[in-house]
């Protein structure tokens, strides 16, 4: 039949299974002096208090549809053909979509490498945080609406604002609900 004897006589080794490893364990430490056998229970402990830690420092990710085309804080971010991708970020906000900000406007509460976070919207009012297209350059702004006028506001005083006016084409892309940055 083409068996070898030792096929049917000696121990045959199968892939260890999860259970046939404790059980390994135990039989080989069960051999161990009681010293010896302190050192691999304090060895397993310290493998397990790792293994907890790291799963434990692992962020839930939340995936956005990100727009590749920043807004600027600053002085205008021409709008192209913008390039639409998924982001993965540890932080949970009620968005249609992220951007990122370029430039320092609006500092101090948005920074230049910052993911904004933008909900759809065609009406904001005054004092909202918005991203705007005014003749085809994107802002991330404070809008001001005010008895001589409607402007985009910087947040800090290195930037005027600019005032929006009937001649210009202004629209409201959206209003910021959230921001991700590295501080």
């Amino acid at each position: 039949f083409k068996v070898e004897k030792s096929d049917l006589v000696e121990k045959y080794q199968y892939p260890k299974t999860s259970s046939s490893i404790l059980q390994s364990i135990t039989e080989t430490s069960s051999k161990l002096e009681e010293d010896r056998q302190i050192i691999v229970l304090n060895t397993a402990e310290q493998q397990l208090d790792e293994q907890n830690s790291s799963v434990s420092n692992q962020e839930e990710l939340f995936k956005y549809d990100y727009y590749d085309q920043p807004a600027s804080a600053g002085t205008g971010q021409y709008l192209n053909d913008v390039n639409k991708e998924t982001v993965e970020l540890p932080v949970n906000i009620d968005a249609d979509f992220v951007i990122p900000i370029y430039g320092d406007s609006m500092e101090p509460e948005y920074h230049s490498g910052d993911y904004a976070f933008i909900k759809l919207s065609v009406d904001l009012s005054d004092g909202s945080i918005g991203v705007f297209d005014l003749n085809g350059d994107a802002y991330i702004k404070e809008l001001r609406i005010t008895n001589k006028g409607s402007y985009l506001h910087s947040l800090n005083q290195n930037y005027p604002d600019i005032q929006i006016t009937e001649n210009d084409n202004f629209r409201v892309i959206g209003t910021v609900v959230g921001r991700y940055g590295k501080d």
